[in-house]
């Protein structure tokens, strides 16, 4: 795709006038092309610093002068004449980011940089610890227990993921966010909602902003920016707002402030005090797919994940991944096994299948319910008690009208994928299984092939659960 074409993408976008299409185009050439994802988290980053300094222009204009020519100021521009405002923006800030490298957002208050591209970039200063959620796309995401060096960007779409650095503060990542880790000691959020909690060594860790830098001083705190004004909620002890455009806000626990830049406006805001009531334990769905995934091979074989169960839990329904998410054309089937680890839990090549637990059956036109890309059936014995120990979840029938899906080596799902352990109650282990002749099965009809690199590497099979009472 050409510049052009590329800037009418972002210039549809940015207009709200994108089509389903247009949005899914530039999804995907962001994923796949690493020249335009490059300049689209490059115009990410910038969008937010353009609109303040959009919103400061507008509202310098004295209100006489704003009210005798409204009809100039408030009317849409044409298509042409944005385009043109958007290439002179493209091409500016282009320039802005060559020459200064970010260094408005990466200048400590000392004014040396942080987190630029050098010799730190190879080193560890962080871990993604949890994923619950799914990342907008491959460049932009990370896998749990992946280290996280400066300068990382992560953009998650949906869900929520934490990464933990390496002095103990944890950040949890909440919807659309769009982040990059500059330093051990500083994150830039450029839009979405990060809660985060720093221990008494690290403090001073920064979260900065378009509209400000929010400065821990011991405490759990939430940050929320569109990129234009942040809110900031102390939930235990105290954090500092420092703006260039007014005095530092100092913002105490329990309480929460909008800070707004350009209006130059500090607003206390309400917050809700009522205590929700107790509810049942949650329902976690174990292997995640976004809905619409389209699966790429047709693989006839037996193909499944292993897991350890740590605490109790209550299995309530299995899934199997339905392509397209558009109706089974099959007969699929996803079973729930007891695994043998032949005294070796580390060895999953000598594992055989030590009791087949559950079996579900999916026909086409059955009523199923889709939740993501697997359609969701209950158990027919009634719900299932797993008590800690070795499982293997597996599932086949898939063929040419039903392919499931396989990440190969490259990680080909990565970003459409999550797991939800539960808050550890379970473990997801080793690299996969997967048996079609005879000769691949144990005596019980167990695969015993054991594949490469991931714990989750197939869109096939899944299973519903909660704590167990």
């Amino acid at each position: 795709m050409n510049d052009s074409s590329f800037e009418d993408l972002l210039d549809a976008i940015e207009s709200g006038e994108a089509t389903a299409e247009q949005a899914a185009m530039l999804s995907e050439l962001i994923c796949t092309d690493t020249v335009l994802r490059a300049r689209y988290v490059q115009y990410m980053s910038m969008r937010g610093q353009l609109a303040v300094s959009a919103r400061r222009i507008s509202e310098s204009v004295p209100e006489s002068e704003r009210a005798s020519s409204s009809t100039e100021v408030v009317s849409t521009p044409s298509r042409r004449n944005r385009r043109v405002w958007m290439s002179f923006i493209a091409i500016a800030a282009s320039m802005a980011f060559a020459v200064f490298g970010y260094q408005y957002f990466n200048q400590d208050r000392n004014g040396s940089l942080v987190g630029t591209e050098g010799s730190q970039l190879d080193t560890s200063i962080a871990v993604i610890e949890a994923q619950v959620g799914y990342w907008h796309c491959p460049g932009l995401n990370a896998e749990v227990g992946e280290p996280i060096g400066p300068g990382r960007w992560l953009r998650l779409d949906q869900g929520t993921a934490t990464v933990r650095f390496n002095s103990g503060v944890a950040m949890k990542l909440i919807g659309d966010t769009l982040l990059q880790i500059v330093s051990a000691e500083r994150v830039l959020l450029i839009h979405g909602d990060a809660r985060t909690t720093v221990p008494g060594n690290a403090t001073g860790f920064t979260i900065a902003t378009a509209a400000g830098d929010v400065v821990d001083l011991g405490t759990e705190f939430s940050v929320s920016t569109d990129g234009s004004s942040i809110d900031v909620h102390v939930h235990d002890g105290l954090a500092r707002v420092d703006s260039a455009e007014m005095a530092s806000q100092m913002v105490r626990e329990g309480q929460m402030f909008r800070v707004d830049p350009v209006s130059k406006k500090i607003e206390q805001l309400t917050l809700d005090s009522a205590i929700p009531d107790e509810v049942e334990p949650p329902l976690h769905i174990a292997y995640q797919v976004r809905a619409g995934t389209r699966g790429n091979q047709p693989y006839l074989g037996k193909v499944g994940h292993d897991f350890v169960v740590h605490h109790s839990i209550e299995i309530t329904r299995l899934g199997v991944f339905d392509s397209a998410s558009d109706g089974l054309k099959s007969t699929l089937t996803c079973e729930l096994w007891r695994r043998d680890t032949g005294g070796t839990p580390a060895e999953f090549g000598d594992d055989s299948g030590g009791a087949l637990l559950a079996t579900v059956v999916f026909e086409p036109g059955q009523e199923a319910t889709l939740v993501g890309a697997h359609r969701m059936q209950p158990l027919k014995e009634g719900e299932l008690i797993l008590q800690p120990g070795s499982y293997s979840l597996i599932a086949f029938g898939f063929g040419t009208l039903d392919p499931n899906g396989n990440d190969w080596e490259a990680g080909w799902y990565r970003a459409d994928k999550r797991r939800d352990d539960g808050e550890q109650a379970i473990e997801f282990v080793g690299t996969s299984r997967f048996g079609a002749a005879e000769s691949e099965y144990d005596a019980t009809g167990f695969p015993l092939l054991i594949d490469t690199v991931f714990a989750d590497r197939y869109l096939a099979g899944t299973f519903e659960f909660r704590i167990a009472r």
